[in-house]
């Protein structure tokens, strides 16, 4: 197995975690991993989640790596209706792979341990593997954009849980993100992709009568 060499050890990198349903169509989530070492890594995954449900039946998952956060943000919140086309097999582990990623890391459920609200699931690398990619100029709309969508799916599940307080801090951090991405990136996808996050945001928020 080829190891990868980028990551620092005890840090988090945020991923598009792909596994496939019951029904065998592919599902994708953001993540964020740790790495315990080059070979195993470890993902905090919510109770009640289909991620969660579908490691614990297949055993496996790919962690998929890129930096396009129009394709994060798309992914994240299509749901059922995720193109199958987007993915392709994994080699050597029963889940789907983004074809279009910049890298992707197969791997095997080791452990899991169980929290009150959350399960640590460890995981050993299978295989990786990391396409050579010419670094992109830095955006700070994309870099907004990413962290407004890890924060949306945390907001669902407070909203959910009638957490209220949890989800208003971070609708207000959501709200700074768009100030910046209608800055520095003015009419573009990025700004798009925002709004349409907050029109959900507010859809949410009507759902569980929350002004």
């Amino acid at each position: 197995m080829k190891r990868l060499k980028t990551p620092r050890i005890g840090e988090t990198y945020e991923i598009l975690l792909s596994t496939y349903d019951s029904d065998h169509s592919p599902n994708a989530a953001p993540m964020g991993i740790r790495f315990l070492s080059y070979e195993r890594i470890r993902i905090r995954l919510f109770k009640g989640s289909r991620t969660l449900q579908n490691i614990l039946a297949r055993r496996c998952a790919v962690a998929n790596l890129t930096n396009d956060a129009i394709l994060f943000y798309g992914l994240t919140f299509k749901g059922p209706d995720l193109n199958s086309n987007l993915f392709t097999k994994a080699r050597l582990v029963n889940a789907p792979m983004l074809k279009s990623a910049d890298g992707h890391i197969e791997m095997e459920l080791v452990k899991t341990t169980q929290h009150k609200d959350v399960v640590l699931a460890e995981l050993r690398i299978k295989r990786s593997h990391l396409r050579h990619v010419v670094p992109p100029f830095y955006s700070r709309a994309a870099h907004a954009l990413v962290e407004s969508t890890i924060h949306a799916t945390r907001i669902h599940e407070f909203l959910v849980h009638k957490q209220k307080r949890k989800a208003v801090k971070l609708i207000h951090i959501i709200n700074h993100y768009k100030e910046i991405i209608g800055r520095v990136s003015p009419d573009s996808d990025h700004e798009r992709a925002i709004k349409d996050l907050q029109t959900r945001i507010n859809r949410w928020k009507r759902s569980q009568s929350i002004c």
